[in-house]
């Protein structure tokens, strides 16, 4: 018997009797038939019946029949429920559980799919009704497929877009009309590997949003942008949990759209993603064959013969197609950026895939402070002149705990690219600018290995030699940037080839910092330039800072990537310091070489064996490596990584009489019991004050302490099953004060 008809079930957890609604779709003997007249009706349908009983619905559709749209746009109906109206497959069983990454090539057979056969492709495959509000959609176990042909360049402009991007006023800005509670759970939204014939996978403009255990892949569009996610209009929160995120431009890309004073993207959360790009988007050309180190996948044209080689299966070895292939140029940008928003957190990524050449510097972090220009945006932006906002800012984002490798650069925060000034630099001149520039930017335990890989700049192919691997840095600070937080990172070159593992400079700092700016306890190489500051080397680095910042560039141990720097009388890792300077009493007092001894550098000369502990905090510098590992665990496979679960969430703190106390509330990882460290010593935990007592609901838990000094700054970190994480989620210490 088929499940064709009206079923009401009562909710286990209710207790109240709530009811929901399931309806199928198939080829036949359903509720609805399987085209786009049906499903269309079926969301009517949907919204209609939740006007007069808001429960949750379900809309079940047959795996075995796909739906194409024919180049319309599915669109999500208006409607005001609290209740979730959940498309997806009717085969979700055979899907794997929340926490778990879809495997299309495995669970692809189990996927309910929705395509737009045309060859016109443009709209967004499914969005929302116009100047409408909407809310509570899940798509559980679809298939979006871009099959259309890119004929004449056309691409989607989204697979699944959700709220308005910017092109219709006031509905894109209006709050009132602002959709929220959308999921995308074990979704696969994918476009015709190498066609360049979609845009952006998800574009996100509403509320509340999660999405989850999907991937996103071949996304690119001939000679424009393409982004996995693109963010825009949204006050969060939204989430990013356990994805695989490819594309060719930004994989996922926030904010740059105009918007009203105080919108910005805020409460933003990517965790445990797998970001990459495939290798085909690297498409080169020159009038001759390739002969230079390749990954697998990538395309070289010779345009004189008109032949396509790629790179096969041995890393570094081109195979000559006969003729031309399917692909193309692809417009390569960063991995992961952000142009305004608030409140982000990056933790237990997996990032990879960056190379020159490229539209930009290949780093794998930007966060480019800029609000586009009118000509990136709609008419209606008004006065035309406006290119920068005061109110744009970046601020309070915390960058932790992730993987980094096969890219050139680490991270960048951007000076604004589109005329725009931050007001800083020039507040007489140009009154239109940014206030608050980067502000409050924490970049805590990333470790970054292979960087500046020769495969990925094409020495012999497009100019090459140390110019080509002179956009990549380490960090790069942006004049007006303040509060700056980059400690105990680890970037490490590549050895692939003799050629590998060039770098520019360590760390670039903009001239009008302010605030307190630390770059503690890094490990990373000094680079042809190390430290600069504009327009100068590294011998002039403490005069180019900043007069206004207040710097601590302790703790770093400091290596470097060139051996004829060897035998001058600064020795480094098997060098020194570059030729002319006159002196090399450079840098701060507590700065280590990666010299045989570990030499310090604080005017003069002398040896320490090791480096362990030896961090201006105490620990080991450079990245804790187990810590990262444990929260990328799941970020490459997909599998369920409880990890990420583990939060301090808050202390609270109390005092009767001359009595003071504290209660620290966490999730654990696992059911597990916990032991618990509290000192006032933030690096030691020497003369440990004991819990008493922890209690236990499930994951969920407190530790509470008795007989607390007042008015003392303690630090509380928990052990696990075996796993120590002494860090909250923002990458710090979990510390709090007692009352006086």
């Amino acid at each position: 018997m088929r499940n064709c008809c009206l079923f009401l079930f009562l909710f286990a957890a209710s207790g109240f009797g709530q009811s929901f609604v399931r309806k199928t779709v198939c080829a036949s003997g359903c509720d609805y038939p399987a085209n786009a007249n049906g499903l269309n009706l079926a969301l009517t349908d949907a919204v209609g019946s939740q006007r007069t009983s808001c429960v949750p619905y379900i809309i079940e559709i047959d795996p075995s029949r796909a739906i194409d749209l024919n180049g319309a746009s599915l669109i999500l109906p208006a409607k005001t429920c609290a209740q979730y109206i959940r498309i997806r497959s009717r085969q979700l069983s055979l899907l794997p559980a929340d926490g778990t990454r879809l495997d299309p090539s495995v669970h692809g057979q189990y996927m309910a799919r929705l395509q737009s056969t045309t060859t016109n492709p443009g709209p967004p495959m499914v969005t929302i009704a116009t100047s409408a509000k909407t809310r509570y959609w899940a798509f559980e176990g679809i298939d979006f497929y871009g099959n259309g042909s890119s004929a004449g360049g056309n691409a989607y402009i989204g697979l699944l877009f959700f709220g308005e991007t910017g092109a219709v006023f006031p509905a894109s800005v209006d709050r009132s009309l602002r959709p929220d509670h959308l999921e995308v759970k074990h979704c696969w939204l994918h476009g015709v590997p190498g066609a360049r014939n979609v845009a952006n996978g998800i574009g996100v403009a509403g509320n509340s949003v999660q999405i989850a255990d999907s991937v996103v892949e071949d996304v690119a569009v001939d000679g424009g942008e393409a982004h996995a996610v693109v963010i825009t209009y949204t006050d969060g929160p939204v989430q990013l949990a356990n994805n695989l995120l490819d594309s060719a431009t930004e994989n996922t890309l926030v904010g740059g759209s105009f918007v009203p004073a105080g919108m910005l993207p805020s409460f933003l959360r990517f965790e445990g993603n797998k970001y990459s790009k495939k290798a085909y988007y690297k498409f080169t050309q020159s009038a001759v064959n390739p002969d230079w180190p390749c990954r697998q996948g990538n395309i070289h044209r010779n345009t004189v013969t008109n032949h396509d080689w790629t790179c096969g299966a041995i890393s570094g070895v081109w195979d000559d197609s006969g003729g031309l292939s399917t692909f193309g140029p692809d417009l390569v940008k960063n991995v992961w950026e952000v142009k305004m928003g608030r409140g982000i957190r990056v933790v237990g990524n997996d990032f990879s895939g960056i190379w020159l050449p490229s539209a930009q510097n290949g780093e794998i972090f930007v966060m480019n402070l800029t609000t586009q220009n009118t000509t990136s945006n709609p008419a209606w932006v008004q006065p035309n002149t406006i290119a920068a906002q005061p109110w744009t800012t970046v601020t309070d984002a915390y960058v932790g705990a992730n993987s980094i490798h096969d890219g050139i650069a680490f991270m960048t925060l951007g000076y604004p690219s589109n005329g725009g000034y931050v007001c800083a630099l020039r507040p007489d001149t140009y009154p239109w600018c940014y206030t608050n520039a980067h502000n409050n930017i924490l970049f805590y335990d990333n470790l970054a290995y292979n960087m500046s890989d020769q495969r990925d700049f094409d020495m012999g192919a497009v100019g090459g030699g140390d110019g080509a691997a002179a956009a990549g840095w380490f960090a790069a600070f942006n004049a007006g940037d303040f509060n700056l937080d980059f400690r105990h990172n680890t970037f490490l070159l590549s050895t692939t080839t003799p050629s590998s593992g060039q770098l520019s400079r360590m760390l670039a700092v903009g001239s009008l910092a302010t605030g307190y700016n630390n770059f503690r306890d890094n490990i990373a190489s000094i680079g042809h330039y190390g430290i600069t500051g504009p327009y100068s080397g590294i011998c002039a680095m403490l005069s180019s800072l900043a007069p206004g910042g207040t710097y601590d560039l302790s703790g770093n141990i400091i290596t470097t990537d060139r051996p004829e720097w060897s035998g001058s009388s600064y020795p480094l890792a098997f060098g020194a310091l570059p030729k002319p300077c006159a002196t090399y009493n450079l840098f701060p007092v507590g700065t280590k070489s990666a010299a045989s001894g570990a030499a310090i550098v604080d005017n003069t000369f002398h040896n320490r064996s090791g480096f362990h502990n030896t961090a201006s905090d105490g620990r080991d510098s450079g990245a804790d490596v187990d810590h990262v590992n444990w929260a990328t665990a799941g970020a490459v496979t997909g599998v369920s990584n409880p990890a990420l679960e583990y939060k301090l969430r808050g202390a609270l703190t109390s005092a009767s009489g001359a009595q003071r106390a504290a209660t620290v509330y966490f999730t654990a990882p696992d059911l597990s019991a916990c032991t618990w460290e509290l000192s006032s010593d933030a690096n030691a935990y020497t003369s440990s004050v004991p819990v008493q007592p922890q209690t236990r609901n499930g994951r969920d838990g407190t530790a509470t302490w008795s007989g607390l000094s007042a008015a003392t700054v303690y630090f509380a970190r928990a052990t696990c099953n075996g796993l120590r994480l002494e860090q909250g989620i923002d990458g710090r210490r979990f510390k709090f004060i007692t009352a006086p």
